[in-house]
């Protein structure tokens, strides 16, 4: 009977170790899933915070992108010193190309970067608008006026007939005529254009290719006097280019790029460089092309139509040969004299 008692006695002793161990086992188990919980949470409270962080460093940035955006356009529009005006269309390109490249720290939406280049777009074709005609303006009471074409000849009564018949009187340079005054050209203009350059670049074109708004890039460069601009390489072929009456006589257009939607009609192309442009599908309705340098140049399925004879430098590739064109030499082609040659002004109004 005693051992009886002792077994028992043992059993009741092993129960009431392992229930002690199964319960000691039960709170490790909850402190160590206490443990866990708390982790998740301060990890959960670190991921927040790290986006909160992140959200207001990328406010703070796109911020700091559009302050920027803003004192580039106060200084494009200054009244004051060229130099600012020139920072401000450095800083404006500068700023929309930042909008590319920092996309993935503002976390700015596709559409809303197209917007931003686009913009820049116009405001550089609107600056370019407004210095041409303040240009023109300077350049009018810089040099002495002219008659208009025809405008003055003795007749049998041995009169003026422009000052007989208050015929109109004009400044002895304009777009399509005549060559500017000694002082130079504002170096706004070129600044703006080279900025105009910048943005219609390949790399520029990739990348807001890359955004796929879908929308096509524009700009309006129609009636700017740009005489004499370097333009070289150029790419107009991927944009919608509206440029009617624009003045690019003695331009530097060599190996330019331009495309099925470049608007050149009434464009004044005299004695400007073509050499190895792309002009495939362009509108060259009416444009002038009296004295360009054309070597290498290609024009099949561009829409021209001359106005009047029409006498270019140097071999070019076209669909057929423009009526009443004459080809000479290439080698015979000196710019200088070209733009001091009167025969080459054009008198004639583009039509609206």
């Amino acid at each position: 009977m005693q051992s009886t008692f002792d077994a028992a006695g043992k059993d009741a002793e092993e129960v009431r170790y392992w229930r002690g161990q199964t319960t000691a086992g039960r709170a490790q188990m909850a402190i160590a899933f206490i443990s866990f919980l708390a982790v998740l949470i301060a990890g959960f409270v670190a991921f927040e915070s790290w986006q909160t962080s992140k959200s207001n460093a990328r406010s703070t940035l796109l911020q700091a992108e559009d302050s920027q955006l803003s004192s580039a356009i106060q200084a494009i529009g200054s009244t004051g010193s060229t130099s600012e005006r020139v920072a401000g269309l450095l800083l404006l390109t500068r700023n929309t190309a930042g909008r590319f490249t920092e996309a993935g720290q503002t976390g700015e939406l596709p559409a809303d970067i197209y917007d931003d280049y686009t913009t820049a777009l116009q405001v550089l074709s609107g600056y370019l608008s407004s210095q041409s005609e303040v240009f023109l303006a300077d350049a009018s009471a810089a040099s002495p006026s002219s008659a208009a074409s025809g405008g003055s000849s003795s007749g049998a009564s041995g009169g003026s007939a422009a000052a007989g018949s208050g015929g109109a009187v004009r400044p002895a340079f304009g777009r399509g005529y005549g060559t500017p005054p000694a002082s130079d050209q504002s170096i706004d203009l070129y600044y703006a254009a080279d900025q105009v350059q910048f943005l219609l670049s390949p790399k520029m074109a990739a990348k807001v290719a890359a955004l796929h708004t879908g929308a096509q890039p524009a700009i309006d460069l129609s009636g700017d006097e740009l005489y004499d601009l370097s333009w070289t390489g150029v790419d107009f072929a991927w944009v919608d280019v509206y440029m009617p009456g624009i003045d690019l006589r003695g331009a530097d257009l060599a190996d330019s790029r331009w495309g099925s939607r470049s608007d050149l009609q009434f464009a004044h192309l005299q004695c400007s460089n073509l050499g190895g442009a792309d002009f495939r599908g362009a509108n060259l309705r009416r444009a002038d092309l009296r004295g360009a340098y054309v070597q290498g140049a290609d024009f099949r399925g561009a829409r021209i139509r001359f106005s009047e004879p029409t006498t270019v430098y140097g071999t070019a590739k076209w669909t057929s040969v423009p009526a009443d064109l004459t080809v000479l030499p290439a080698s015979q082609w000196h710019p200088a004299a070209c733009l001091q040659d009167s025969s080459y002004f054009d008198n004639q109004n583009p039509a609206t």
